[in-house]
């Protein structure tokens, strides 16, 4: 623990090269230990002896249990944080059988009864809470408990006979029983030497340690886990069994120990990677240094069973002992990092080396992982119950051994991750590695009068605030390679040594030293370093304030999320808040590579954690209280105001609204509402954003959570905006059942109406394509046709919409028409399915045009023009001509030489030409013939009326095969004197053929517009016909049109209704 002085710069001994900077002439003290005890400081308690508690010290120096033993008179049970603060008091039953006590991870303290049950603790002022380890069947069997482990959140219980349960997570289910031990290691007496996690070992299982003592299974280990495997181990049949079990904290290894053996194994134990022998008593006084030589060594293959054998040289297992017989106890320690006052001695009393008394034998009181490669073994001193010794065994060689002046049921000890912490009943220490980074000045630099780096940058900084600026000069000394290096591994060990009030003068000396460095290079780096440093010593110091007495390593090891958390737990929020200020700068953040926000996130989790427990513990007004925790959430910023929302609504619903009104972003009010089921709040905020998707996205929240439809209808009835977005949304969707549904509950008839008979007309026919399983054929869709149609004329009343169920019958007798002659015309419009009756040229069909006419009230017009449609399509050409004889006064014989034209009937053009009026429409016929290529015909109307773009047509498209005609128009022009090209030629009022054209479309159109109304229900339009039948067809589609017993007017309207 005291470190040598160097003075023999120029000796021939060669410097040890510091492993980090990797430079020979950086080198370390030659320390006369290599493990350094560090006073953490004096407990606050007033406990004088731990022997009547069980004594449970949670890891990273939390909190500190004491419970009552069965035999301990006193039933009061304390919680203490880590530097002796009360937390918890208690008083517990004397029929409660305490059998052991652990520390989970989530910081609960869990007592273990004999009778299955667990009493939980938490370290606030929440109530205790008990709890059934097993099933109703375990504990009415009166099962009784004699050890319990945790490891993390899991449970190994073990029975008083022998049998193993587990608990995967503690408070979720109940204890499994685990494979049973063979029955002669049951009755025999067992070790539970401890539990192995599920991710310390190849089989990803939890498992317990069980040595056997006794027995014929005396000194075999058995491995049991929770998946039903059992291992077994033969450690050495003729040695004794193992007592002690320490597992590694970060690496899978595992220490076994007992009195006289010490063995580490990789945490499945297939490979044995040490093995030692402790030498027993003997009858002598021994002098400190053969002490340290005898008290371990290592096994070699010659030794007897109690001589030191083990795997490392002979040469280490010789190499004299970190304590030294011709060095002083009482000696001033070099290292800072040390006190005189808190040093414990290695060296035993005088009168022990005096007396000649026999010396005691060892006692092995546990094992632990002191770092990464050295185990240490506590045991009792040889020579005094009133000190205990520290063994540390290196598994790569190398032995040392410490004492401590306290008696070892005196102490408490918790393995840490960088050490080992003893616990006193007014003091708390630590044994850890002695990692002090003072550095020794070479020899060879001016500067060597100076024993460390550390001193030479104190003194410096003593003459500079002394008056004398020139002292900085002396930095010069230290080599440009060196200097930044030489502040980095200070930095470090003032990290290391955070205890150690001195520290403050260390940084300052060395905040000097980089202001003034005289290389200009680095400056930048070494100025992050030094305030990253500065950092994290005083948020050790404000944890150290708060009962966390850290080191370094600890507090990196348990991560900054786990230390606020285990903060929040404490109420400690203006520390938390505090450590986060103090971490929050820029400088600091590119040091430690963190995001921009991060420690902003954690201010608000931190701010989330108070509002939530101080709106639980108030009980000031609503408005108030919400006035108070918002304009903290303001002035801190980036809180989570949902988690707070949520969790005080079920206690105080008014204060959570009022928080919310307050709330500015609406959208994250919103949301909150919806969580908290206030929907028509938030339905009317979310109308106030006047955002669709915001709305929608309510109505679509309260649609899926709302058990009552028709509440859910008056929810959105009551915002107009969200009425027209829910009803274009869901139209747009096609689910007119639940339009229907909406406008029934809100006695909106007319919309149910047209709503229906949107599903009659246009719903039907596109449900389901035609690949789809699901789609219905022809005549289930006109089924379900008729039954809409049917519900909407029962909707209208007799006597004021008599017009409109006209409309709807009409309709529905056209239906049953269509379905009775066939899939073919089905969805064909009134006029679409007479001409598909009319061209079946049968006297049924016939008769059921004629029903139809009656029906929809057509025109004796209208009726024949569809006849002359329907016999050429049917090509019933003599009909064709029968019904223009009869009816050539009403019917235009356009009308025919069209249809001719249509269905390419050459010869029946000839027919209707050569009985054409020619002298009355010159113009028309030259139009006809010209399209029935009637060559002799045309040349001669367009001769009489002096077409010359008729006859270029001619001239352009006549065949040879007709002699005369192309000369004759040929010598026609020449001696008329026309120009191919004149500005006349297309223009209608010279041309007498466009101005017949025009003159026929205007009389169609005429004689299908006699009547006051037009359109129609059209459906799919006529699929039926063909492409060739021209423009008359489409004109021919439209819809009979009358104010009396036609069907068109309604669905005119309805199609209207949709068009806007």
């Amino acid at each position: 623990m005291k470190e040598r002085r160097n003075d023999s710069h120029g000796s021939d001994e060669t410097p040890i090269p510091l492993g980090s900077l990797q430079k020979a002439r950086i080198i370390p003290l030659k320390a006369m230990d290599s493990w350094t005890v560090t006073s953490i400081g004096r407990m606050k308690w007033s406990v004088e002896d731990f022997s009547a508690y069980f004594v449970v010290t949670a890891p990273f120096g939390s909190y500190i249990a004491l419970v009552p033993r069965d035999d301990n008179p006193n039933r009061d049970l304390f919680i203490y944080d880590g530097i002796g603060n009360s937390v918890v008091e208690d008083s517990l039953s004397s029929s409660y059988h305490v059998i052991s006590c652990h520390w989970t991870e989530d910081q609960r303290l869990c007592i273990f009864l004999n009778d299955g049950r667990a009493l939980v603790y938490l370290p606030t002022d929440e109530p205790r809470s008990m709890m059934e380890l097993f099933s109703e069947e375990d504990m009415e069997a009166g099962i009784r408990l004699k050890e319990a482990f945790v490891s993390g959140l899991t449970c190994c219980f073990v029975s008083e006979n022998n049998e193993v349960y587990f608990m995967q997570k503690l408070g979720e289910g109940v204890a499994r029983k685990a494979p049973s031990l063979p029955e002669d290691a049951r009755k025999a007496e067992i070790a539970i030497l401890g539990i192995l996690p599920e991710d310390c070992n190849m089989s990803r299982n939890t498992s317990i340690i069980i040595s056997v003592q006794s027995g014929p299974f005396r000194g075999i280990m058995f491995i049991i886990n929770s998946n039903s495997n059992t291992t077994h181990i033969l450690v050495d049949p003729d040695a004794d069994p193992f007592t002690h079990f320490s597992l590694h904290p970060y690496h899978c290894l595992s220490a076994y120990c007992n009195d006289s053996k010490i063995t580490v194994y990789d945490n499945d134990c297939k490979y044995c990677l040490f093995k030692g022998n402790l030498r027993k008593a003997e009858d002598r006084p021994a002098t400190p240094s053969e002490e340290a030589a005898e008290e371990a060594t290592e096994e070699s293959p010659r030794a007897s069973p109690h001589e030191p054998s083990g795997e490392p040289s002979d040469e280490a297992a010789n190499k004299p002992s970190s304590q030294s017989s011709d060095e002083p106890s009482g000696e001033p320690t070099n290292d800072p990092s040390t006190k005189p006052s808190t040093e414990p001695t290695n060296e035993p009393s005088s009168e022990h080396a005096e007396a000649k008394t026999p010396l005691l034998p060892h006692r092995l009181y546990g094992v632990y992982w002191l770092n990464d490669s050295t185990v240490g073994l506590v045991l009792s001193d040889r020579h005094t119950t009133a000190a205990t010794r520290v063994l540390a065994v290196n598994i790569h060689g190398g032995i040392d051994t410490l004492a401590l002046p306290f008696a070892p049921a005196a102490c408490v000890f918790q393995q840490e991750v960088d050490g080992l912490r003893v616990l006193t009943p007014t003091d708390i220490f630590l044994l850890r590695q002695n990692h002090s980074r003072a550095l020794a000045i070479p020899g060879h630099l001016t500067i060597a009068l100076h024993h460390t780096y550390a001193e030479f940058f104190l003194h410096v900084h003593a003459q500079f605030l002394q008056g004398d600026e020139a002292a900085v000069r002396a930095y010069r000394e230290i080599p440009a390679d060196l200097f930044e290096e030489v502040i980095h591994e200070l930095l470090k060990y003032c990290e290391w040594d955070n205890f150690n009030e001195e520290n403050t003068a260390l940084l300052a000396a060395l905040k000097l030293a980089i202001m003034h460095s005289p290389y200009a290079g680095h400056i930048h780096l070494l100025c992050n370093a030094l305030y990253f440093t500065c950092s994290v010593i005083k948020v050790l110091f404000n944890l150290r304030q708060e009962g966390m007495p850290l080191t370094h390593k600890e507090y990196v090891d348990l991560s900054f999320p786990v230390l606020i958390a285990r903060l929040l737990l404490r109420n400690k929020h203006l520390v938390a808040l505090r450590i986060c200020d103090i971490y929050n700068s820029h400088s600091n953040k590119e040091h430690q590579n963190e995001n921009e926000c991060y420690f902003d996130h954690f201010r608000g989790i931190i701010t989330m954690d108070w509002a939530m427990k101080k709106i639980r513990q108030s009980d000031l007004p609503s408005e108030q209280l919400a006035t108070m925790v918002f304009t903290n959430i303001i002035k801190i910023g980036k809180v989570p105001i949902i988690p707070i929302i949520l969790n005080i609504y079920d206690t105080r619903p008014d204060l959570a609204i009022t928080l919310l009104l307050l709330e500015p972003d609406s959208n994250l009010a919103v949301a909150c509402l919806l969580k908290i089921g206030e929907y028509h709040e938030a339905l009317r905020r979310a109308v106030e954003t006047n955002n669709p998707d915001v709305v929608f996205a309510v109505i679509s929240y309260t649609g899926d959570h709302m058990d009552d439809r028709d509440a859910w209808f008056d929810l959105i009835s009551e915002q107009e905006f969200a009425e027209d977005l829910f009803i274009n949304y869901y139209r747009d969707m096609e689910c007119y059942d639940l339009l229907n549904e909406f406008y029934l509950h809100t006695n909106r008839y007319r919309d149910t109406f047209f709503l229906l008979l949107s599903n009659a007309i246009h719903d039907v026919n596109t449900t389901e394509s035609e690949d789809s399983e699901f789609a219905m054929d022809e005549e289930d869709k006109m089924r379900l046709k008729v039954f809409d149609l049917k519900k909407c004329s029962d909707m209208l009343l007799p006597g004021v919409n008599d017009f409109e169920v006209s409309c709807i019958r009409n309709q529905i007798v056209l239906l049953e028409f269509q379905n009775h002659f066939g899939v073919s015309i089905l969805n064909l419009p009134a006029y679409g399915t007479i001409i598909n009756l009319l061209a079946r040229c049968t006297e049924e069909s016939d008769q059921d045009a004629l029903k139809l006419k009656n029906q929809f009230d057509i025109t004796d017009v209208r009726f024949d023009i569809l006849r002359l449609y329907g016999y050429s399509r049917g090509g019933n050409w003599d009909k064709v001509r029968q019904l223009y004889a009869s009816r050539k006064s009403i019917i235009p014989i356009e009308c025919c030489l069209q249809m001719v034209l249509a269905k390419k009937a050459y010869k029946e053009g000839d027919y209707y030409l050569s009985i054409m009026n020619l002298k009355e429409a010159p113009a028309l016929a030259l139009h006809y013939a010209l399209l029935l290529n009637q060559w002799k015909l045309t040349t001669k109307l367009a001769v009489e009326l002096n077409d010359y773009s008729s006859i270029i047509t001619i001239m352009d498209n006549v065949d040879n095969d007709i002699p005369g005609i192309r000369m004759e128009l040929y010598n026609y022009t020449r001696d008329r004197g026309y120009e191919r090209y004149t500005p006349f030629v297309n223009d209608v009022k010279y041309h007498p053929v466009l101005k017949a054209k025009k003159s026929f479309a205007s009389g169609i159109l005429a004689a299908f517009t006699s009547s006051d109304t037009n359109g129609g229900l059209r459906g799919n339009g006529d699929a039926s016909l063909n492409e060739d039948d021209g423009d008359i067809i489409s004109d021919i589609n439209k819809e009979p049109s009358s104010s009396g017993k036609s069907s068109a007017g309604i669905f005119g309207l309805f199609k209207k209704d949709r068009n806007v």
